[in-house]
């Protein structure tokens, strides 16, 4: 019992640890993407999409986010990508 309660408290503290990690390299990977591709309409429908097939949340509550997610929710994406556009336009 001691073991278990020790090792569930330790993957409680270390999972949120790792999903920043990898939502942060999906961020990182979805910049790429967009930077090779300048195609955000292409990349706002495959998220939109994926959403739609995997019945997902598009803007989970941020606790849920930080505890559970170890991808970028895809409203966040969505938003990312907007932006990634507004700079296209804007640059000279």
């Amino acid at each position: 019992p001691l073991l278990t309660l020790v090792t569930t408290i330790f993957f409680m503290l270390v999972e949120p640890v790792q999903n920043a990690l990898s939502r942060h390299f999906e961020r990182q990977a979805d910049t790429y993407a967009l930077e090779r591709t300048h195609d955000v309409p292409a990349y706002r429908s495959a998220f939109k999409k994926l959403a739609r097939l995997n019945k997902a949340d598009p803007d989970p509550h941020p606790w849920e986010v930080f505890l559970f997610h170890s991808h970028p929710p895809i409203a966040a994406r969505l938003q990312m990508a907007d932006a990634f556009a507004a700079r296209e336009i804007s640059s000279p």
